[in-house]
């Protein structure tokens, strides 16, 4: 499952790397790959690093290492179109 992810992120990157500047970030659990700068890039780090540890502490699970979860960011809705199952996706997970 984690080899099917990295290769999905490792073809979205490098089908529009060509042609848009990316920006990668990492926090304690998740990485970042945006096409909309740094400042985006450090907000959903923060973001979803606030949400996993509110859900740490509200399930009282202890700390688990491993892998960082990636998040590809695109910066609107074409770039994200050709990855998209259907016109009404807003977004999604593997």
């Amino acid at each position: 499952m984690r080899l099917a992810a990295l290769l999905l992120s490792v073809v979205c990157v490098s089908a529009l790397g060509a042609q848009t500047a990316w920006t990668y970030g990492a926090g304690d659990h998740f990485e970042v790959y945006t096409t909309s700068g740094d400042d985006v890039a450090r907000r959903a780090i923060e973001s979803f690093d606030r949400v996993h540890t509110y859900f740490e502490r509200l399930l009282q699970v202890p700390p688990v290492g491993g892998p960082r979860t990636r998040l590809i960011v695109f910066s609107n809705r074409r770039e994200f179109e050709p990855y998209a199952a259907n016109a009404s996706v807003k977004a999604f997970y593997q």
